[in-house]
């Protein structure tokens, strides 16, 4: 099999499945919105993020180091069992030692009391992403299965939505349905890997090999997850479930465009492995290609979020949140440095094993997000938080960038920032023509994504983009053998 087309399966594979997983929030968000109001909306969010310090825990970066150093034993079903059933046993040993944390925390008499049973159904995420053993199937470049798995989770859990929650009291089933959501298909997952290895609790742990790696990724997701869930739980704890109600609107927008394009660099990261210890300028030439493609659907999406940001947030959560609209500008902006500082970290750094730097980035965004958090959230509330995203995001990119710059290769940077950019000004013109007519904000939204795809897409091939020409170039002769197999 051509390995560049395994590339583009598993990375639109991969797209499909994030979009699934996104999609459900995306769709349930007005329904769920408008039947449990803002306050309830908020408590659900922050709970989630409180809950999600301690899924990160038990997640230990075994995601991100299984994925990479289980792509280089891969073809080896032996040592490839031996080290998957040692990062399984150790998994299982860190989500015992997370929930056991979890548990001595709620003892306390504190605010987190009110949301006890809340927090204790969000905590099923927990062992169901430990069970999911996803960095199994990142290693062995296999989308398909928990892609398909992934769709029917994501359906069944919007018909349990519907038929279950009706009145604002129930939140709880909203936030177990979330999780079943988000999760439900890791028992599906866990079954399947016995294709890939045998998973086993072992005894014998060769810590010296995982632990180094492993503390270094895991303190790296630790100082990650703080600036990006720090605003939320902190909001909660200064302002008002309502106002995290509000700009959890706007996370959520946010999040679902940046997971979807951090899919692509997601699945490329095993191939970058093999390329890097096998051919050199296969992995240039894919790094190069990866953060080009990045760019080409980066900068247009901002400037849609931004141009359409009142319509969007109407038909997602409704007029009474129009107020989210502020949030979801600055947020709009952060998603490029977002993304970006992905692709540095991950498919750059971490590639070439310099996780360390990577982490001294975060913890200095950590560090600087709560500091910046608690001067900016009192008097900008949501606004505040997600201006110091924005900052934290542009910090880490840029030094993982620096750090990095030896370790890619980047081709034709000017020329396809000024195409891109050329491209978001033809997009801006179009929103603005389109709002004109005041069509209703879902015609606006819908026509403003179909002409901006096109012009932009016209755009990029008219002025020659590279990327889109090799594109358009791989594409023609699969259509034309279509159309000659038809006749």
């Amino acid at each position: 099999m051509n390995r560049k087309k395994s590339v583009k399966k598993n990375a639109v594979l991969n797209v499909i499945r994030v979009l699934s997983s996104v999609l459900f929030p995306l769709i349930t968000f007005p329904y769920a919105t408008r039947v449990l109001g803002a306050d309830n909306i908020g408590k659900v969010q922050f709970g989630s993020s409180f809950i999600a310090y301690f899924s990160l825990i038990a997640a230990l970066g075994i995601s991100t180091y299984g994925a990479r150093d289980g792509a280089a034993k891969r073809n080896d079903k032996k040592e490839f069992s031996q080290f998957a059933s040692e990062l399984f046993t150790i998994n299982i040993i860190s989500t015992l030692i997370s929930y056991l944390l979890l548990f001595l925390i709620l003892l306390f008499p504190t605010k987190l009391v009110e949301y006890r049973s809340l927090i204790f159904l969000q905590s099923l995420v927990i062992i169901f992403t430990t069970l999911g053993v996803d960095w199994i199937y990142a290693a062995q470049e296999d989308y398909l299965y928990i892609t398909i798995k992934g769709v029917m989770v994501q359906i069944i859990s919007l018909v349990l939505l519907l038929l279950f929650v009706k009145q604002e009291e129930d939140y709880l089933i909203y936030a177990l349905i979330t999780v079943i959501a988000n999760a439900g298909m890791n028992l599906f997952n866990f079954l399947h890997a016995r294709r890939y290895c045998r998973l086993r609790l072992v005894r014998k742990l060769n810590l010296k090999q995982h632990k180094a790696p492993l503390l270094v990724l895991f303190a790296n997701a630790v100082a990650v997850n703080i600036y990006i869930n720090s605003d939320i739980f902190m909001l909660g704890l200064i302002k008002t479930d309502a106002e995290v109600g509000l700009y959890s609107i706007s996370v959520k927008i946010y999040s679902v465009t940046k997971a979807l394009i951090n899919a692509m660099i997601a699945v490329t990261i095993p191939r970058l492995v093999i390329y890097l210890k096998s051919n050199k300028t296969k992995y240039y030439n894919l790094s190069a290609r990866l953060f080009n493609v990045c760019l080409l659907i980066l900068l247009p999406s901002m400037t849609g979020i931004i141009m359409l940001k009142n319509e969007i947030i109407k038909i997602i959560a409704g007029s009474s949140f129009a107020a989210a609209s502020s949030s979801l500008a600055i947020l709009g902006v952060a998603l490029i440095f977002a993304v970006l500082s992905n692709y540095f970290a991950n498919a750059v750094l971490v590639v070439n094993k310099k996780e360390k730097v990577v982490l001294c980035a975060t913890l200095i965004a950590a560090v600087g997000n709560i500091l910046l958090n608690l001067l900016a959230i009192p008097l900008y509330g949501q606004n505040g938080a997600a201006i110091t995203t924005l900052i934290s995001e542009a910090s880490v990119m840029i030094i993982c960038a620096f750090y990095g710059k030896k370790y890619f290769r980047l081709n034709n940077l000017i020329k396809t920032i000024a195409q891109c950019l050329g491209g978001c000004f033809i997009i801006s013109l179009i929103c603005g023509i389109i709002k004109s007519f005041n069509l209703g904000i879902v015609y606006t939204v819908i026509i403003s994504l179909i002409l901006c795809s096109i012009f932009y897409f016209v755009f990029l091939l008219v002025t020659k983009n590279d990327t889109v020409k090799k594109i358009t170039n791989e594409a023609m002769p699969k259509i034309k053998n279509k159309e000659r197999g038809s006749k």
